[in-house]
């Protein structure tokens, strides 16, 4: 039997060499965003399983079989990516396991001490996968600009984790405490980012039914509120203290417009949503 912790080490010991291969690719090539897709929803799914009884994080609760479908998943993403980016040799392979194992591989026990050290780093993850999903739900398509925002979190992470083994080195500490901040600000900003785009693409189609003389209620004060955040957000734009109101705001704007519009069953509003975050997904080269 294995435990979440072995199925955390498995997926971030494996982004920690995609990460290495990225590095190098993406500067020769665009950046491959199907891979991170793949990380992405095996991270969070089992990101999130393990958050059901994190203080048991280590028991052994995982079948071999589950364990098994992990490992090999990681792998085949890997082995893909070297075989499409037409770069990573088998030889770059190698190369780059060497130069991790001089530096620094990731510990079991490291990836405990972040989570416990920095719990509302769960809660801001669980966000982001909630803002994140919530847009991916309605656009039917991955959001590259958002996923770059999770790419550079867990990049941080990743690099937090690895320096959390100088125990008795505060300077190293230090670093990896401000490493953390930088992982909750992507995943921040790319929450805030998966609201505002939610409340643009709807209040671009309101617009469009009005002009067609279609009726839709807007939410009261829908224009007041939104311009209130989005100045809070300027005002505030170095004072973190502010900044999780700002995004639980944005979150009750949307949500506003989610309820109000029922867009949970209105199919063909829902279709005329597809198509307008299509559109703008393609216009900002976001896809």
């Amino acid at each position: 039997m294995y435990s979440y912790l072995d199925i955390l080490y498995t997926i971030l010991s494996s982004y920690q060499k995609f990460l290495f291969y990225d590095a190098s690719v993406s500067i020769l090539k665009d950046r491959d965003f199907a891979h991170i897709v793949s990380f992405y929803k095996l991270y969070i799914s089992y990101f999130i399983e393990s958050l059901k009884d994190i203080e048991n994080i280590d028991n052994a609760c995982i079948s071999a079989s589950k364990m098994e479908f992990v490992e090999e998943t990681c792998s085949d993403i890997l082995q893909h990516y070297c075989k499409q980016s037409h770069i990573i040799s088998d030889k770059s392979r190698e190369d780059i396991v060497n130069v991790l194992k001089e530096s620094a591989l990731i510990k079991k026990d490291n990836i405990k001490e972040v989570i416990y050290t920095s719990k509302d780093l769960i809660n801001v993850i669980m966000c982001f996968n909630k803002a994140y999903s919530t847009l991916r739900n309605y656009s039917r398509a991955e959001i590259a600009s958002l996923l770059t925002e999770f790419h550079n979190a867990l990049s941080h992470l990743i690099t937090a984790v690895v320096l959390k083994d100088k125990k008795n080195n505060s300077e190293m500490n230090e670093i990896a405490e401000r490493n953390i901040d930088r992982a909750k600000s992507h995943f921040k900003r790319g929450t805030k980012d998966s609201y505002k785009i939610i409340i643009k693409a709807v209040y671009k189609l309101y617009e469009q039914y009005k002009s067609r003389n279609k009726y839709i209620n807007m939410p009261e004060d829908f224009v007041k509120n939104f311009i209130e955040v989005r100045c809070r957000e300027i005002i505030y734009l170095s004072n973190t203290a502010h900044h999780d109101n700002i995004q639980s705001s944005l979150k009750t704007v949307a949500d506003k417009l989610i309820s109000n519009f029922h867009l949970d069953k209105n199919i063909d509003f829902n279709e005329e949503l597809y198509k307008t975050l299509t559109e703008y997904i393609i216009s900002t080269g976001t896809r």
